[in-house]
C-alpha cells in the first residue's frame, strides 16, 4: 500500500510542478502581451508627436520661443478645446464652433495643397509606402538594397 501512496505522491508532485511551470508560462505570455501593447502605444504616441511637430513647422512656428509657443497652445486649448466649448453658453459655443470650423478649413486647405505638391513632385504613395517615382518601386533606405530587389 505504501508503494501506491508513494506513486500517487510522486504524481501529485509532478503535476504540481507542471502546474507551476504552466502558471509561469502564462505570466510570461501576459507580460509579453503587455510589453507589446505598451510598445505599440508608445510608437503611436511618438508618431503623433512627430506629426504635431510637422504641423508646427508647417505653420512657421518651429523657430518660435518655446514658452511663447506653449502659451499660444494653452490659449488655444483654453478657448477652443471640446471641454472649453462645453462650458460655454449656447450662443458663444456656436460662435466658437464656427471659429473652429474656420481654423480647420484653413488648416485642411494647406494640408491638401501640400499633399498635391508632394504628389506632383514625387508621385502617389502605394499601399506599401513611398514609391520611387521614376521606377514605381518602393523606395529603399540604403542604395545597396535596391540592387538586391531588382532581381
Amino acid at each position: 500500500m505504501t508503494a501506491k501512496l508513494d506513486a500517487l505522491e510522486k504524481r501529485i508532485a509532478d503535476k504540481a510542478e507542471q502546474l507551476r511551470q504552466l502558471k509561469a508560462r502564462k505570466q510570461q505570455i501576459a507580460a509579453q502581451a503587455r510589453a507589446k501593447e505598451t510598445k505599440a502605444k508608445r510608437a503611436e504616441e511618438n508618431q503623433r508627436k512627430y506629426e504635431v511637430g510637422g504641423l508646427v513647422k508647417l505653420a512657421g512656428l518651429l523657430d518660435m520661443d518655446k514658452g511663447t509657443l506653449l502659451g499660444i497652445l494653452l490659449v488655444a486649448a483654453e478657448n477652443y478645446s471640446d471641454a472649453a466649448l462645453a462650458g460655454l453658453p449656447p450662443e458663444k459655443r456656436q460662435q466658437a464652433e464656427q471659429g473652429n470650423r474656420a481654423f480647420k478649413a484653413k488648416g485642411d486647405a494647406l494640408l491638401a495643397e501640400r499633399e498635391r505638391s508632394r504628389i506632383a513632385a514625387n508621385g502617389p504613395q502605394t499601399a506599401q509606402g513611398a514609391t520611387n517615382a521614376t521606377q514605381g518601386r518602393p523606395m529603399t533606405t540604403r542604395p545597396d538594397q535596391s540592387a538586391q530587389t531588382k532581381g
